[in-house]
């Protein structure tokens, strides 16, 4: 899928709760551009960008 997305010329978002993933996605390009909380929680927050290639 990011082949698909990188030959349109599209980036791709992606979020999530996992400190372990944000390692995983890095590896695929990703960046972290927002960290927060989910409100009312204790859970960290993670969007990601990987702008196209």
């Amino acid at each position: 899928m990011l082949n698909r997305l990188d030959s349109e010329k599209i980036p791709c978002f992606l979020e999530t709760q996992t400190e372990k993933n944000v390692a995983i996605y890095e590896r695929y390009g990703f960046e972290v551009v927002e960290k927060g909380m989910v409100p009312e929680t204790t859970l960290p927050h993670y969007g990601m960008l990987r702008k196209c290639r």
